[in-house]
């Protein structure tokens, strides 16, 4: 266990580590160990397959990890509890960890080197935008002779745009005439190490007045000052990304940063929090909605896919669009070009994309969601009790088992809308109603039910869900044969949120589209005391069929 934990920490925070731990199937090779360790060594090892697992999965890991879950005689495997808590901590990790990225090992020359660009905008003003995660320092006491640089633009002069880090805070310089020092502006965030950041920044021309800075992060202005922008004719010979033109160790970035892109406009503050809700994965040219898998709003779509921001993308490089050392320009090829000729980068010295896997890429590669179905056909197994191993390895009903597995799907469908469509096409409520019937009604506890409530309370407050919604309340919630032999206290509960929560939403209904009267009105209640509910003499009472109803 101590040799496991080890490993662990020392692969925690360490994309390197990581990285080569990934390419070498480690996660495959810790499944495998499970089924013969001890519980004190089972934790240590699921441990690190969820270190792992958050950084990347590839798609035969989760084939074992999977497989790992199918019982036998009758019997759940001893981790199972465990290794669907695990499998719950790899699915929710941060939202705001990126999984595709480029790497700056901050070692000297340790840049993204740009093509000359003929000419800055000016006249329209322009934003910055891009997620970065920074790395520690080996040497905390030299902090205040490091300088490192987030991206530097300008010309043969110095005169141009840069931004760099002292200590925790983030400078933004804008220098408009040579040999003279230049405008510096601190952001008003610390920003810590190995943790995500998006960073925006906007320029605002105004002609008759001086010209605004506007500084974001996370999607949030957080600082804003009056500025003079740049106004020359001639190029930008000097564009890096993680340096200034000298590249030195102390000048040059260490960490993480995804996609970079740079517009020839000065985004709203609306467009700016849209831009953030996309997470640090998005790398595409915002001119499609499938382009994503986060669930958008209306607002938000309206925002991002109108085409305004497509057309305004001076350029961008992410790490995917990557050959070798030579980092593609990736913006709409019908956007006219800004550089003096080809416009691709070329990753310097230690610069290198990292493109990692995560839980539902691999889920799709798979066949989508419908691959947790058959763990709910095991409903009825036992489950290894641990408190008694000692005692012949006995075997106990699980109570959580049933919520474990539930939460685990609810955990899919609130993170991604591709899921969500799974379930509506293939009627995925309708099936797992069908497989919870078939188990028996002892496996649906109060703790069932809560989870099930839980995705009802979110799927009501979150718009463009009707389909789902509509399944969710035909197969799930009102669907009386599923509930009918569960016992009554269940059964009271979920007739009494049905009257005090879900009857009290007309509201979310109407947001949805949904005809209020027609799904849960007054003839499906009376459809279900009549066949469910209802007794017509004492003589045809069978306290054996009807065991569990409310009389």
């Amino acid at each position: 266990a101590t040799l496991w934990s080890t490993l662990t920490a020392i692969l925690k925070n360490n994309i390197h580590n990581l990285q080569l731990c990934s390419r070498n199937n480690l996660i495959k090779q810790a499944i495998y160990r499970l089924r013969d360790a001890n519980r004190h060594v089972e934790d240590a090892i699921l441990e690190l397959i969820v270190v792992l697992a958050r950084h990347s999965i590839s798609v035969k890991e989760l084939k074992s990890l999977m497989a790992a879950l199918k019982g036998e005689n009758s019997t759940w495997p001893k981790y199972s509890v465990k290794l669907l808590a695990a499998m719950r901590q790899i699915i929710n990790r941060d939202q705001t960890d990126a999984s595709v990225f480029f790497n700056f090992s901050g070692r000297r020359g340790g840049t993204i080197a740009l093509p000359p660009i003929r000419k800055w905008p000016t006249q329209t003003g322009f934003s910055i935008v891009t997620w970065f995660r920074l790395d520690p320092l080996v040497n905390s006491g030299s902090t205040k002779d490091l300088s490192p640089y987030l991206y530097c633009f300008q010309n043969g002069k110095g005169i141009g745009y840069s931004a760099y880090f002292v200590e925790s805070n983030l400078m933004i310089e804008t220098i408009t005439k040579p040999k003279r020092k230049g405008y510096s502006h601190v952001v008003n965030h610390k920003f810590r190490s190995r943790k995500w950041y998006m960073v925006g920044i906007v320029y605002i021309y105004n002609r008759f007045r001086r010209s605004e800075l506007h500084c974001y992060v996370n999607g949030q202005e957080v600082s804003h000052d009056d500025v003079s922008i740049v106004s020359c004719d001639e190029p930008f010979h000097k564009c890096f990304i993680g340096s200034c033109p000298q590249a030195l160790p102390s000048t040059v970035f260490s960490g993480q940063m995804g996609s970079f892109y740079t517009f020839i406009e000065a985004l709203s503050n609306d467009t700016m929090a849209a831009i953030y809700y996309l997470g640090p994965d998005y790398r595409c040219q915002f001119k499609h909605g499938f382009e994503t898998d986060v669930p958008l709003s209306a607002s938000q779509e309206k925002l991002l896919y109108d085409g305004r921001l497509s057309t305004a993308i001076m350029f961008t490089y992410n790490p995917k669009a990557c050959d070798q050392k030579l980092c593609l320009e990736s913006s709409p090829t019908d956007n006219a070009t800004y550089f003096v000729h080809s416009p691709h980068a070329i990753m310097l010295e230690g610069v290198y994309p990292v493109i990692t896997n995560s839980f539902q890429s691999a889920l799709r590669s798979l066949g989508g969601i419908q691959i947790i179905f058959p763990l709910f056909d095991q409903l009825d197994y036992n489950v290894y009790n641990a408190s008694k191993e000692n005692d012949n390895n006995d075997s106990v009903p699980s109570d959580d088992i049933g919520s474990m597995l539930l939460s685990l799907l609810c955990d899919l469908l609130r993170g991604s809308t591709t899921c969500q469509q799974q379930i509506v096409q293939g009627n995925g409520f309708l099936v797992l109603s069908r497989l919870i019937e078939k188990v028996s009604p002892a496996s649906l506890e109060d703790s069932t039910l809560d989870t099930l409530l839980m995705l009802g309370k979110y799927l009501f407050s979150s718009p463009g869900k009707a389909n789902l919604l509509n399944q969710w309340i035909d197969h799930i919630l009102l669907k009386a044969s599923l509930w009918i032999h569960t016992s009554a206290k269940v059964q009271v509960k979920l007739f009494s949120m049905l009257a005090t929560e879900f009857v009290a939403m007309p509201e979310q209904l109407s947001l949805h589209m949904i005809d209020f009267k027609r799904i849960i009105g007054v003839p499906r209640l009376m459809h279900i005391l009549k066949f469910y509910y209802w007794c017509k003499t004492t003589e045809s009472f069978n306290a054996k069929e009807l065991s569990g109803q409310i009389n």
